[in-house]
């Protein structure tokens, strides 16, 4: 008995060897050329590959998509926030507050008001009337601070008048961005839903705050509405940002030889392919660059 398992012991080993050989990870072998080094906006660039990875993964060298920045998450510069706003019906004025606080505690309820509130709504272009009007870009910088919290808030109040209706205010294009020194415009929050704002009704629950996918919302009301005192809160970390992103051109399942990308950024652009080969044991892999100027 004990001599048959030890044969079954000696052939399991010599199994799993043969199995690990099979599992050897080779080098991907791979790279890539281009037909041209200077191209326009909208035109399609045409690579060329060599070699056949099992994984490949491209950056294209534009916004979001740079392999230097893949693993960034903190930008220095200038933050800043835009938006578009829409005023309709009602005739009462200074409805609308744009607010930002640093001590705010992040609980959005009826104390919302105890916190220090600095009002920077001479700062922003609201509508007068016209449909996505641009706030132009609003300057957080007086209250960012490393990776501290910054609250920005819409406040909407409106008086029961029986001579005047409250006004309907609509904001949509919510942006957060960071201007670096170099002139590069990093977004960090590009939507409204991703701002994750939260409402508090203060006065009169029957008008509040609502938000969907691509807006905010606060309808006031006609003549004799009651008081309304409505808050809406984002809390932001101005200069943090998503570590920028490749696209998975190709997997193990498929084959690939050229691969076309319509470019869509002037400028200088360090264009990477990452050629990779891996199973369970791990990976190897391969860095190919290509640099092309793009103008308008």
């Amino acid at each position: 008995m004990k001599r048959n398992i030890l044969i079954i012991i000696a052939a399991c080993t010599a199994t799993a060897l043969s199995c690990r050989k099979d599992l050897t990870i080779s080098d991907p072998g791979f790279d890539v050329s281009a037909t041209q080094e200077q191209y326009k906006v909208g035109d399609t660039v045409a690579f060329v590959f060599k070699g056949a990875p099992d994984y490949l993964t491209f950056y294209s060298g534009e916004s979001g998509n740079n392999h230097a920045h893949r693993e960034r998450t903190n930008v220095t510069g200038t933050p800043k926030i835009s938006f578009t706003s829409f005023a309709q019906y009602g005739t009462q004025q200074n409805t609308l507050r744009l607010l930002v606080s640093t001590d705010f505690n992040g609980t959005v309820d009826a104390n919302i008001g105890q916190a220090t509130w600095a009002d920077i709504t001479a700062q922003a272009q609201l509508s007068a009337g016209a449909d996505n009007t641009p706030s132009g870009e609003i300057d957080l910088s007086a209250f960012a601070s490393g990776t501290k919290t910054v609250y920005v808030a819409f406040r909407f109040t409106g008086q029961q008048s029986p001579a005047s209706a409250q006004k309907t205010w609509t904001i949509k294009n919510f942006q957060l961005y960071t201007e670096t020194d170099s002139g590069e415009k990093v977004t960090s929050v590009a939507s409204i839903p991703a701002a994750g704002f939260t409402a508090v009704s203060i006065k009169n629950d029957n008008q509040k705050w609502t938000q969907n996918a691509t807006q905010l919302q606060m309808a006031g009301g006609g003549a004799n509405t009651p008081d309304n005192e409505d808050w809406i809160v984002a809390a932001l970390i101005p200069n943090r940002v998503n570590p920028d992103w490749g696209i998975g051109i190709k997997d193990v399942s498929g084959t690939l030889a050229t691969y076309r990308y319509i470019l869509k950024e002037a400028g200088d652009h360090e264009m990477v392919f990452v050629a990779s080969n891996a199973n369970v044991t791990g990976a190897r892999s391969v860095i190919k660059k290509i640099n092309i100027r793009v103008s308008q």
